[in-house]
């Protein structure tokens, strides 16, 4: 199946519409709705929807994520603070041609990031990431290079967890000030 990841303009989706309903409901990707040039909305295919809502059935069992993080946590051997504010990530692997596929979190530390994902990126593997952190709203998407240090199978899904290896400078200095201020 052929991934669409796409940024479009509202006023151009809105003409649109039907166009992209009839490409995207057989595919895996993702079209993401802009209105000045900041990604508002997504359309995704019923499919897909589907799975994020089984990937929130998963987050919601509290038992089936305190285990997920405790491996995490084993592996990682957490030394930050966690910040619980829900951001978008779209996510591939580096170096790859592929397309961005796109998933949500509650979970990022100065360190790295926790998600989900329908693909097994092994342990070792490097992913690029492109973040729109929440303390960061109406600002450009960050591209941030990680490692995956944490993978487990969970359902239809695998729980992935990343160590950030390459950041701007910047926003890191961000991301640290607002963490500390938690």
């Amino acid at each position: 199946m052929q991934k669409i990841q796409q940024f479009i303009p509202i006023r151009r989706a809105k003409d649109l519409l039907l166009d992209l309903v009839s490409n995207i409901k057989d595919s895996d990707g993702t079209i993401a709705i802009t209105i000045n040039e900041v990604p508002e909305a997504v359309l995704i295919s019923m499919k897909k929807f589907e799975g994020m809502l089984e990937a929130l059935d998963i987050l919601a069992d509290e038992k089936a994520l305190a285990s997920v993080r405790e491996s995490i946590h084993q592996t990682n051997r957490r030394q930050h603070v966690r910040l619980d504010k829900r951001f978008v990530i779209s996510f591939k692997e580096a170096g790859s041609s592929a397309e961005y596929d796109m998933t949500s979190t509650k979970d990022i530390s100065k360190g790295g990031t926790f998600f989900f994902s329908n693909v097994n990126y092994p342990v070792g593997t490097e992913l690029e990431l492109l973040v729109t952190f929440p303390f960061r709203r109406g600002k450009e998407r960050v591209k941030v290079v990680s490692t995956a240090v944490n993978v487990r199978k969970k359902g239809n899904f695998y729980a992935i967890g990343v160590k950030f290896i390459k950041m701007d400078k910047t926003v890191l200095s961000e991301l640290y000030s607002f963490l500390d201020n938690l």
